[in-house]
């Protein structure tokens, strides 16, 4: 909730706040999941600071999750 008062009026935010936001979610998502799932979520450097609109990416996590489109038991998002 924090993620969309701070961060949801800014126009656009480092690619790298958006994906620490998600590694969060995804943990906190987890818990909720009932087989296990690994996740591994990677930031080139050379990308982290890209601006982009607060909120772009993480509607397609939450429709993987909320799905069930989860069959295996890894997870890999590239940005």
């Amino acid at each position: 909730m924090r993620y969309f008062l701070e961060q949801g009026p800014h126009q656009e935010i480092p690619l790298q706040v958006e994906m620490d936001f998600i590694r969060n979610y995804i943990e906190l998502e987890k818990m909720r999941i009932r087989h296990p799932v690994k996740t591994t979520i990677e930031v080139d450097e050379d990308i982290a600071n890209i601006k982009i609109p607060p909120m772009l990416l993480i509607p397609l996590v939450e429709n993987v999750l909320s799905t069930g489109l989860i069959k295996e038991e890894k997870i890999i998002i590239l940005p």
